[in-house]
């Protein structure tokens, strides 16, 4: 959508990948399936998207992609109403040009074009290359070249003194960002764009930091931390700056774990926290009659059973050759050798409740006493604020899908959960925003987020090749780009490592005094640097 794509456009794509799918390698091998998968997948996204679109043409909705649509078709069929906007704004200006998608683009170009009297338009284009952070939502540099090809007179204005960094920072920034091919310098006659920082301050050199491994790496960062915090450098101008949003939460564990205020900027995998993986547990034993999983529910922390307990009901149900839920309901009159039986009483009762009475109860209704009786939600007040947060964010996501589909079953519910925990969809996830604790904090965020900030210290953290630059993005679903844009495999890959650099560039520059950046040794994974 945001390149103006139909959905008449995918479908003859999805042929297309087919075809070239079932011909790239000999039938029967291995290979060959993974492409007839891959063909097959893409195939079912565009069946999912024509649904999708019918759904919002039959209830008369848009989503944000199809207002930019609506009114590009609009400018494109109806002259009375793009002269009317051209009379009435003379004067355009266009801020951040770089994050422009191709609609939004076309959008700007029909403004500024005068067909009854063509001449140039007062336009007037904000615009930084080296900050083009986001293609991956659309965003296209080859729009600043179109913009120069288009007004080869218009004044080029470059903003060259930062106020914000000193100019070792710049320096260091700006090594990194000119080993770039896709900039406007060089394309552009006579522009040069090495920045002079506006501050007389040396700060302090950039440097980097090795750390012995990436488990240590967190330990190392609140040390740095806590040192600065000594020299009375308020938290909120010391920010952590990670690639992923998967590195943030082990780095605040460890701020939290030290003391260290710390405001983490960013959401988190719902579906891997443990309350949650206990709640799901609950819903798995009540809707199956599977004795292995009523006694992993019964494991589940909240309750509070003894394992060995567990074990010994379990062993007495094969000795007896009985179901183990029977042996549960005779638990008070047999004699076993249990350390505390009357703690097996609570989730017995509680997981029986819930599986007899599943089905005449709705999805949410047994999700709220799974949460009440297991003394998850019981005890809100005595929960850690992120806990509370992902129990909030898990209850409300429970009630909206029981809107939306009211004869939603718990068999259904639990299979669309497993979606988002499948591989093959890594890139869906249920997540829940991490609430802030403190007023103010170390920021910890990622370089995507931090586009706009600037702090005193900025930390990067796993600061290395193949992470920050060439990182591996594996997904579930393949997009035949060649196809679909036009964009062949090497040129991606091209403008994927232009691209990461630039996030570098764009982390390195939040840095107003001091910027640090710190390389593990080696990996967990068995990886060394």
């Amino acid at each position: 959508k945001r390149e103006g794509k139909s959905l008449e456009d995918l479908k003859r794509v999805a042929a297309e990948y087919q075809a070239q799918m079932e011909t790239k390698s000999k039938p029967t091998t291995k290979q060959h399936e993974k492409n007839l998968l891959q063909a097959r997948k893409f195939t079912e996204f565009v069946d999912l998207f024509a649904r999708y679109q019918n759904y919002l043409t039959e209830h008369g909705m848009y989503d944000y992609d199809d207002m930019i649509l609506v009114v590009l078709k609009a400018l494109q069929e109806e002259d009375w109403l793009l002269s009317s906007l051209q009379e009435r704004y003379l004067y355009i200006l266009v801020d951040e040009a770089q994050d422009l998608n191709g609609a939004q683009w076309k959008v700007i170009e029909r403004l500024t074009t005068y067909e009854a009297s063509p001449n140039d338009p007062n336009f007037f284009l904000v615009a930084d290359d080296d900050q083009a952070i986001y293609r991956f939502q659309g965003a296209n540099l080859a729009h600043l070249l179109e913009f120069s090809k288009r007004f080869p007179k218009a004044e080029v204005i470059v903003l060259k003194t930062s106020y914000r960094s000193t100019q070792t920072i710049l320096d260091t920034a700006g090594r990194l960002i000119a080993h770039n091919e896709e900039r406007l310098v060089g394309r552009i006659p006579n522009l040069h764009k090495d920045l002079t920082a506006h501050t007389k301050e040396k700060g302090s050199d950039p440097v980097l930091l090795r750390v012995a491994s990436d488990a240590a790496e967190p330990w190392l960062i609140a040390d740095l931390i806590d040192e600065r915090l000594k020299q009375k450098i308020p938290a909120g101008e010391i920010a952590v700056l990670t690639q992923t949003n998967a590195e943030l939460r082990p780095i605040y564990d460890v701020l939290r774990a030290r003391g260290i205020p710390v405001i983490l900027h960013g959401k988190a995998d719902l579906l891997s926290h443990p309350l949650v993986l206990q709640v799901i547990m609950m819903l798995r034993a009540a809707e199956s009659s599977n004795d292995a999983l009523l006694l992993h529910a019964m494991a589940c922390e909240t309750f509070g059973c003894s394992v060995a307990d567990l074990a010994r009901v379990s062993q007495a149900a094969r000795d007896q050759k009985r179901p183990v839920q029977d042996v549960l309901l005779e638990i008070e009159t047999l004699s076993l050798p249990l350390s505390n039986h009357d703690a097996l009483l609570t989730p017995r009762d509680t997981l029986l409740d819930l599986r007899l009475r599943q089905e005449s109860r709705t999805v949410l209704l047994t999700v709220e006493e799974a949460l009440r009786k297991s003394g998850i939600a019981g005890n809100a007040s005595k929960l850690d604020p992120i806990d509370l947060a992902v129990v909030e964010a898990f209850f409300n996501y429970v009630k909206a899908r029981s809107l939306e589909t009211p004869d939603l079953s718990l068999y259904q519910f639990l299979e669309e959960l497993q979606l988002f925990r499948d591989e093959d969809f890594s890139q869906v996830r249920l997540t829940y925003q991490i609430p802030h604790l403190v007023a103010e904090g170390v920021a910890l965020l990622t370089a995507h987020q931090s586009k706009g900030l600037e702090f005193h210290t900025v930390i990067l953290s796993s600061f290395r090749d193949g992470h920050w630059d060439e990182r591996k993005t594996p997904s579930g679903l393949s997009v035949p780009e060649d196809l679909l844009f036009g964009s062949e495999t090497e040129q991606k890959k091209y403008e994927k490592h232009q691209d990461e650099r630039r996030i570098a560039y764009v982390a390195m520059t939040r840095a107003k005094r001091e910027l640090i950046m710190i390389c593990p040794k080696e990996f967990s994974v068995g990886e060394r640097i």
